[in-house]
């Protein structure tokens, strides 16, 4: 802490804030609140303050303390009301928070005002989309997608909207909603048209593509036209060749591919299918991709490698499972932290499709914050889908941690993930989890559209299984009746595989 010497002052209070923040224990967040709190009393310039109040509301958000977080970022909006890049992060935990707290007509009133008041900015129409998705508030979001059939210039901006949050899909999954909701599907798909046809016109490649890929998700989860579907996202992969449109086509493609072959009942239709999964395997493995990317490029090839280990091809199915796992090896013991969470989800995602489906299930496990039941209104016992429950205790957060969920249900449904009381993910499909109560309407066949098939295996995650616990001398894993600490387990997994 030597660079914190010196006067006790409003910039010494916030440096020690910012620091006590970034160590997400609830002891060092409330310290850290405790000191942005004596930076705002000392402070005496306007920025200053709001920068204060701004590090207080992420700080208070950590905790759960949603009220408090809300009140930090308002006084700082009214300390600068200018609608500035940092104003809409803050606008954008505002409006978050009232969802989080059940408050939604505040959320979208939050979210609305701030869209009118800066109309043309993309950042502002996401955040309304975004709540009125989770207000049911559709016929804004539907009003956007017709001005984008009115000029060139509007057709523009919307596809600035899709633009925003990463994946794309999140986006044209909620417009697509909304105009199905209205009956109005064709709107969506005449607004994707359109702004397509205008990033052609600027030549803009990676913008036609992400318009593509709405059209196809449209025809795909909506229409439900699987000749279309697969025609578009094949055009995808072809024509906009290691795009991240072209990688996410080439995950949906897989799972179609996978899917038919496997219920087939015409071995002439099924080997049909499996030899247009290795074509699209080798087409994207002679693709650059971002290392970083997420999902990875190596989904495709994994799931390949799951057709070849079901039908007893092991050595296919090693050389097509192993890129995913390795990569995910070497990224867990690397030095950089921030790459473990995408690195944990690939590793299990390997596992998945070698069926070792223990292994993966604690993998997945280190991705999902381990819960307290009390945080679980209404929480029963779930079993887990596809393997038998241990009778260890829970894997917990401790009482020093705060509490946080992070998982977005792929039904379309607006329920606050605090809610849910299991969270499963398909084995089949890339990066598609679902709530409890839309993972029953998937297998009951009554989800208003389809992001996935019934026939497909799911795992679920949450609440956990006792699979993984954490002990005096860190996290335990529970393997046969036996525990191996972390660094154990992770090098069993190495040798298997590397």
């Amino acid at each position: 802490m030597a660079s914190l010497g010196g006067a006790k002052n409003s910039t010494w209070h916030f440096a020690l804030g910012s620091t006590l923040s970034q160590i997400k224990t609830r002891p060092h967040l409330l310290a850290a609140a405790a000191q942005l709190h004596h930076a705002v009393e000392s402070s005496e310039g306007l920025e200053a303050k709001w920068r204060s109040y701004q590090e207080l509301a992420d700080v208070y958000k950590d905790l759960g303390e949603y009220q408090d977080a809300i009140a930090a970022a308002s006084k700082a909006l009214e300390i600068i009301p200018a609608y500035n890049f940092y104003n809409k992060l803050l606008a954008q935990l505002i409006q978050n928070t009232n969802l989080q707290l059940g408050e939604r007509q505040e959320a979208f009133e939050n979210s609305f005002q701030a869209w009118e008041s800066a109309p043309r900015d993309p950042i502002a129409a996401f955040n309304m989309i975004f709540a009125a998705h989770r207000t049911g508030r559709y016929s804004e979001t539907v009003r956007i997608m017709k001005s984008a059939l009115e000029s060139k210039e509007e057709a523009r901006f919307l596809g600035g909207v899709i633009r925003v949050m990463t994946p794309q899909r999140y986006t044209t999954e909620y417009m697509s909603i909304a105009c199905a909701k209205l009956g109005e599907l064709d709107t969506a798909r005449d607004a994707f048209i359109a702004v397509r046809s205008q990033a052609a016109e600027l030549d803009d490649l990676g913008k036609m593509a992400e318009a593509e890929a709405a059209l196809a998700r449209l025809y795909h989860s909506f229409y439900q036209d699987d000749s279309a579907a697969i025609e578009l996202f094949e055009n995808i992969v072809k024509g906009y060749s290691a795009t991240v449109s072209a990688f996410s086509a080439s995950h949906v493609l897989a799972s179609v591919y996978f899917t038919n072959a496997k219920e087939s009942s015409n071995p002439v239709e099924t080997q049909t299918w499996v030899s247009k999964l290795e074509k699209l395997v080798d087409l994207v493995e002679s693709m650059s991709g971002d290392p970083g990317m997420f999902p990875t490029k190596d989904e495709a090839s994994a799931l390949l490698g799951k057709w070849y280990a079901q039908h007893g091809q092991m050595d296919q199915a090693r050389a097509k499972i192993q890129p995913m796992i390795k990569r995910a090896i070497l990224e867990l013991t690397d030095r950089d932290e921030s790459n473990d969470y995408e690195a944990y989800n690939n590793l299990a995602r390997g596992l998945l499709c070698s069926g070792d489906r223990i292994s993966a299930a604690i993998a997945f496990a280190f991705t999902k914050p381990l819960q307290k039941s009390k945080e679980l209104p209404g929480h029963e016992s779930c079993q887990p889908i596809g393997h038998e429950s241990t009778s260890e205790t829970a894997h917990e957060i401790s009482d020093d941690q705060a509490f946080n969920f992070i998982g977005r249900c792929d039904g379309g449904c607006a329920r606050p993930e605090q809610l849910f009381k299991s969270f499963s993910i398909c084995e089949v499909c890339v990066d598609v989890a679902f709530c409890d109560e839309c993972y029953r309407k998937l297998m009951d066949g009554t989800t208003e559209f389809r992001m996935c098939d019934p026939r497909h295996p799911h795992l679920e995650l949450y609440p956990p299984k006792g699979l993984v616990t954490r002990e005096a001398g860190g996290y335990m894993i529970h393997l046969d009746g036996k525990k191996v600490d972390f660094d154990e387990w992770l090098g069993m997994i190495n040798r298997q595989w590397l």
